[in-house]
């Protein structure tokens, strides 16, 4: 395969910057200098490259570009099969219409980007960003979406199915239209400042921790005004953590216990030499097969369990804790600075 370049080009820092898709899948903006686009070193092992940029440079104004984008690239069925795996993803300002995608997004950018019309599934978005993007009539199934950055998206009209959306930062972020599916999972997300412009939850796995559920704005215009307190009530019910989640296994009748989950996370614990101290399960030889520990939670026994389905690295997990904590720590601070302007307008 060769260098793509596709037919777009923005200003950053007063200098045009053209998008290349690369031969190992990477792809991003890079600066243009004499009709001549350099690529930026993605990886520690690229040498420097120049591709020709004249024939796009000619039917462009750069006068008129400003420190606006002018034109949005893009991106074809074969472009993203292409960047699906990749180690740097960035398609920030990009217009992805009636694709369907799949694989792994990890690290991603889709900041300003345009999703339209798309179809996702079996797709993993871990610790990307999607500030500002724009996703409009999205199927999405068999997916999951962890520590991603979704401040000032719009997701309209987008339907989730199967789809787990684990500790996800959606501050001022626009939810309209959208459905959650039987087995959508919601679990430990920020929504400070999140509008759910008739979204319906009714159907959402709703688990963990969801936090700063009272400044999310409902619109509820599709239902009586009189009803709309109501099911104001409901849908911050629904968000906000069940108590039976923090209930032990041990509480819950034998006859009740999902043995088959036992036995995955059993599997699973045992291949990623998980330490007996943190794990849920053990082999409880008088019966010889595997129990869930005393004193494990329901909650934490179905996060087990869906790390195994997803087959997540337990190396990952564990090492990626220390950085989980400090963005934690980031969006906090970063809250209570919104608070505080908040609070000043106010006054």
């Amino acid at each position: 395969m060769e260098y793509e370049i596709l037919n777009g080009i923005r200003m950053k820092e007063g200098i045009p910057h053209m998008f290349v898709i690369r031969p190992s899948g990477d792809c991003g903006w890079n600066p243009v200098h004499d009709n001549k686009i350099k690529l930026v070193a993605y990886q520690e092992h690229e040498t420097e490259v120049e591709l020709d940029a004249g024939n796009l440079l000619n039917n462009v104004d750069l006068t008129k570009l400003g420190s606006a984008f002018c034109n949005m690239p893009k991106l074809e069925q074969p472009d993203i099969d292409r960047i699906s795996g990749s180690d740097h993803i960035d398609l920030s300002y990009t217009y992805i219409n009636n694709l369907y995608i799949h694989g792994d997004f990890n690290n991603a950018n889709f900041e300003h980007a345009s999703i339209g019309h798309c179809r996702i599934n079996d797709a993993d978005f871990i610790n990307s960003n999607f500030e500002s993007a724009h996703m409009h009539s999205i199927e999405c199934s068999e997916s999951q979406f962890i520590h991603n950055n979704f401040t000032h998206a719009i997701l309209i009209n987008c339907e989730w199915k199967d789809t787990v959306m684990d500790s996800n930062h959606f501050s001022r972020c626009t939810f309209q239209q959208a459905s959650f599916g039987r087995y959508a999972v919601i679990k430990d997300n920020s929504f400070y400042h999140t509008v759910f412009d008739n979204v319906d939850l009714n159907h959402a796995d709703i688990r963990g921790e969801n936090r700063n559920l009272d400044t999310i704005e409902f619109v509820m215009d599709t239902i009586p005004v009189e009803e709309r307190e109501a099911a104001k009530s409901r849908q911050l019910k629904l968000l906000r953590s069940s108590a039976d989640q923090n209930t032990e296994l041990s509480d819950i009748p034998l006859r009740e216990i999902d043995w088959n989950k036992v036995d995955v996370i059993y599997a699973y614990e045992n291949s990623q030499k998980v330490p007996t101290d943190q794990r849920v399960t053990e082999w409880y030889g008088n019966y010889n097969l595997a129990v869930p520990k005393p004193g494990v939670s329901l909650m934490k026994f179905e996060e087990r369990f869906e790390m195994a389905v997803y087959k997540e690295k337990w190396k990952n997990r564990t090492e990626g804790q220390g950085k989980t904590i400090e963005e934690a720590v980031e969006n906090i601070m970063a809250e209570m600075e919104f608070s505080k302007l908040d609070l000043g307008m106010e006054m």
